[in-house]
């Protein structure tokens, strides 16, 4: 039998049931009291989805919980007094205005809408007002610690919504942040005193589930060794510089400049000068800093 209350249920007016049943139940006592229990336990709901004390999908849970039980207790009341009885005043048409074929067909597709949407987004335990702890795992590409970064640099996120909340890389590597929205698009970046970066600075990383994201970083400018030779404020052409195996020699204007392949780029590099009838210099280079490693030679 299809009563009012349990179309009102399904039109998730679950508190005005909750209200009808507190008066109807009056003459059963138990029946009464359970109702009561249900009607704290509503408000508890209420309080919080309101603070927002609870994820949507633990929220959906509890009020599937206490749909279910309300219509348990309005089975149990229309089997001992029917309520059409009691509920002679209440004006289901005059509340919902549902009146035609037209109106229930409408109100029967919204709620194949809402389950939809609650399956969806709410049913796998994530939905578009998830929020999280995010962890942002640093590491290097080799997946290795990066220890310069321990205690020492922040990761920057950069939210869809303009924020760009910083926060510490603790000793394991990882940098948590509060209240991220799942689903959410960020940027990320090492606000540190050398120029660590992630590995690919324009990716978008979409916030997951799980709110873990892995952070691939790796110093800059590691690639280059350059610079200019000079002998008494004059530019010195062709003297050989080397770094390990690699070598170049100094044009016209005394400059040099050598690739370092990946394999054997570090963040601090020897380099060789040599040049006949001039003293041989060896000099160590930073070349994260991205600064030109000038020299003097003399004879």
């Amino acid at each position: 039998m299809n009563h009012p209350l349990r179309t009102a249920l399904a039109q998730g007016k679950t508190k005005q049931v909750i209200a009808e049943l507190l008066k109807l139940t009056t003459h059963d006592a138990d029946l009464h009291n359970q109702v009561v229990q249900l009607s704290a336990r509503f408000a508890q709901y209420e309080r919080q989805q309101l603070g927002n004390l609870e994820s949507s999908s633990v929220l959906g849970i509890e009020l599937n919980k206490i749909n279910v039980t309300v219509m348990a207790i309005i089975d149990e009341l229309e089997e001992s007094n029917p309520i059409s009885v009691g509920f002679s005043k209440f004006s289901w048409t005059k509340w919902t205005g549902l009146n035609d074929v037209k109106s229930w067909v409408a109100l029967l597709a919204g709620l194949a809408g809402i389950l939809t949407f609650y399956f969806k987004y709410c049913g796998n335990g994530a939905s578009a007002d998830t929020f999280k702890n995010v962890t942002v795992i640093v590491r290097g590409k080799d997946e290795a610690l990066v220890d310069p970064l321990h205690t020492k640099a922040y990761v920057i996120m950069t939210t869809s919504g303009g924020g760009a909340p910083k926060e510490l890389i603790d000793d394991k590597g990882v940098a948590s942040f509060k209240n991220i929205k799942v689903g959410d698009k960020v940027r990320l970046n090492i606000d540190f005193s050398e120029p660590y970066r992630p590995i690919q600075p324009d990716s978008i990383y979409t916030v997951p589930e799980d709110g873990r994201i892995h952070l691939i970083v790796a110093l800059q400018h590691l690639g280059k060794v350059y610079g200019r030779v000079m002998y008494r404020d004059k530019e010195l052409s062709g003297v050989i510089v080397a770094v390990g195996s690699l070598r170049d020699t100094t044009d016209d204007l005394g400059r040099y400049e050598i690739q370092i392949p990946a394999n054997d780029q570090r963040p601090e590099q020897e380099v060789f000068f040599k040049k006949e009838g001039f003293k041989s210099i060896t000099n160590k280079d930073f070349p994260q800093t991205d600064q030109p490693l000038n020299v003097v030679m003399e004879k």
